[in-house]
């Protein structure tokens, strides 16, 4: 009888010492049944383990076996165990000095947020661990320590948002932030306000006179804010204006554009009440431009080109003013159209 071993044909030895005679009743073990171990032999009549002699081994031996298995098995269980329960009294005897040891406490100074922009002269870093009780000595152990950074700076209003928080060792947590950015100054009785693109209100400390002559001016705005620095102006006059002025930045200063104005009452569009607004020159050149970015009007181009035509004029003829004051409409879908601003033209952009 051929009998597998390890994968490969087995054949019994002769004779003397063979396993010839045995071998309908005697099979090798197969591995992984948990009778007897691999080498082992086992009797198919009576189930009986044998050594790799082919002698029967007695049950005595075969409970000593398996006991010894287990006993190697609870053995390595205990070592580990005494580790862990080693290493947990290390950690307590050690705890209270690490806790006390420069790497794990966390100050102001291993604070490390992004760089503010050449706009923001204030330091919000400060502002924010001090509001939110963070500049004292902390613990860089604290597994709630990157939540409570995470959560603190989103309220200073020139953080946009909190891009991750990571903490390092030696004790540092580093705060990757969005800043937010001014795109207009809106003008109301009494002062001005700066904004963001979407009308949120900025910090005015951070704004000397001269920087607010720097950005696009929105006037005709009759409303106030109804909530502090951070939060936005509830008026769509306002968020519109804030869009057209993000747009027009670029172009403000080369076109010497002055300011925004939005129209009194809105203009229907899809079924949604929008305001249109008109673009003043130095010169006194008044640009139609309709609806604000983010409006998708089918009788109107887009933002983009109505920027594109209003460049092309200027590059044409050497300046907006060039010609005098001038009426230039972008409202048209076809080529702008520019002529003479007549005395008594009506103030405001009108729409049907």
């Amino acid at each position: 009888m051929t009998v597998a071993r390890n994968g490969s044909a087995y054949r019994p030895a002769g004779p003397q010492g063979s396993d010839r005679g045995r071998s309908r009743h005697f099979h090798r073990f197969a591995w992984g049944t948990g009778a007897c171990r691999p080498g082992e032999w086992l009797d198919a009549r009576y189930q009986v383990p044998l050594t790799t002699d082919g002698v029967p081994m007695s049950s005595q031996e075969h409970t000593s076996q398996r006991s010894g298995t287990r006993r190697t098995v609870a053995r390595a269980t205990l070592i580990v165990l005494a580790f862990a329960l080693l290493w947990a009294v290390v950690w307590l005897l050690v705890r209270p000095h690490a806790l006390r040891s420069p790497d794990y406490v966390l100050t102001p100074d291993n604070v490390v947020v992004t760089p503010y922009p050449p706009w923001i002269h204030s330091d919000v870093k400060a502002e924010v661990l001090r509001d939110a009780s963070l500049d004292g000595p902390l613990s860089l152990l604290d597994p709630n320590l990157a939540k409570r950074f995470y959560d603190a700076f989103p309220l200073h209003p020139w953080v946009l948002r909190v891009r991750r928080v990571v903490k390092e060792y030696p004790a540092t947590v580093r705060v990757e932030l969005e800043y937010r950015k001014p795109v207009c100054m809106v003008e109301v009785p009494g002062g001005l306000y700066a904004l963001d693109r979407d009308s949120v209100l900025l910090p005015s400390g951070d704004f000397r006179s001269d920087d607010a002559s720097r950005y696009p001016r929105l006037s005709g705005i009759t409303t106030i804010p109804a909530g502090p620095v951070g939060t936005p102006w509830e008026d769509p006059r306002v968020l519109g204006g804030c869009r057209l002025a993000e747009l027009l930045a670029e172009v403000w200063g080369p076109l010497h554009l002055e300011r925004i104005v939005p129209s009194t009452r809105p203009v229907r569009h899809d079924e949604s009440r929008e305001f249109a607004y008109e673009v003043l020159t130095r010169g006194g050149t008044r640009i139609l431009w309709g609806l604000p970015p983010g409006s998708s009007p089918a009788d109107e181009p887009p933002a983009e080109e109505k920027l594109r035509r209003l460049r092309a004029l200027a590059a044409q003829h050497g300046s907006l003013d060039a010609l005098g004051p001038r009426d230039i409409d972008l409202r048209s879908a076809e080529s702008p159209l520019v002529q003479p601003r007549t005395a008594g033209a009506p103030a405001e952009p009108q729409r049907e």
